[in-house]
């Protein structure tokens, strides 16, 4: 089986205050330099919270599908390595147009481009905590499993 699991929130614990702080941060002081180097300190200070191939069954092909934006790529994937995940890591805001300050509308464009990387490498099962996410990938790729793992109750109706 194809699986495929979040990074922020199922395989590394994650605080939703941070992102918060940060974005507060981005508002009041537009200091990239400060920003991004504070963003890479919470990445590489993260404990695992799941580790993802308890869910996986011999033979299956594992993938983290993440949001996490460019300057973070470098110290993911050294994060994964020290923690001794080797799965295909697929960036779905490579291009950093994903924008959080509005929570439940990033929350819908990256499950829109989550939804397309489940579609090109055939994956049939993804683990999320989003509950935007989960509910949104539910209804575009009604063909595979998503299982919302933690996180949030969903209020909206999207």
């Amino acid at each position: 089986m194809r699986i495929s699991f979040d990074l922020d929130g199922v395989i590394a614990n994650s605080e939703k205050w941070f992102f918060n702080i940060l974005t507060a941060l981005r508002q009041f002081d537009n200091n990239d330099v400060l920003i991004s180097t504070i963003e890479r300190m919470y990445y590489s200070s993260r404990l695992v919270r799941y580790n993802p191939y308890l869910f996986m069954s011999s033979g299956d092909v594992g993938y983290i599908i993440t949001a996490r934006k460019p300057i973070a790529h470098s110290i993911t994937e050294q994060w994964l390595q020290g923690n001794g995940i080797n799965l295909e890591v697929v960036y779905v805001d490579s291009d950093d147009t994903i924008d959080w300050n509005n929570y439940e509308e990033s929350s819908y464009e990256s499950a829109r481009r989550k939804t397309e990387v489940l579609g090109s490498k055939g994956i049939i099962c993804h683990i999320d905590n989003n509950p935007f996410i989960v509910m949104k990938m539910r209804r575009l790729i009604p063909s595979a499993t998503i299982i919302q793992l933690g996180g949030e109750p969903c209020l909206s109706s999207m």
